[in-house]
């Protein structure tokens, strides 16, 4: 199969990408350090356990997953594009193949169903939640 593809145009998505993901790893590691503190400026126990288990059983794990994604989908667009250079089309079959079916950190990744592999945007199964989140 023969591949026509930008080299320059790619590793400018995969630049882009990482340049807009890091401010949602940012938000995130100070999300980890303000929730505690928030749960504990309420004075209530309710409220505090109820703030630090959205975080640690929702919020927390969809970033986490969102950004393992993210980071496999640059990393195997990186690989393909590597394999495109070097004429290798039977890897770049297999990288752009996998590109859609990344393994998330998460056991509940946003998109996959629970326990299940994540998977990104682009790939033909991917469908809303299950877990009514």
């Amino acid at each position: 199969m023969k591949y026509d593809i930008s080299v320059p145009g790619c590793n400018s998505v995969i630049t882009n990408v990482v340049t807009e993901s890091k401010p949602f790893e940012t938000a995130s590691k100070g999300m980890a350090k303000d929730v505690p503190n928030a749960a504990k400026a309420s004075r209530s126990g309710i409220v505090g356990k109820a703030l630090i288990g959205y975080y640690e059983r929702s919020f927390g794990k969809d970033v986490e997953s969102i950004a393992t994604l993210t980071g496999n989908g640059t990393t195997k667009l990186s690989e393909a594009l590597t394999e495109f250079q070097q004429g290798d089309e039977t890897m770049v079959q297999r990288s752009v193949t996998s590109i859609g079916h990344t393994e998330s950190k998460g056991d509940d990744a946003p998109g996959a169903a629970k326990g299940g592999a994540a998977q990104s945007a682009g790939a033909s199964d991917h469908g809303p939640r299950k877990d009514e989140r």
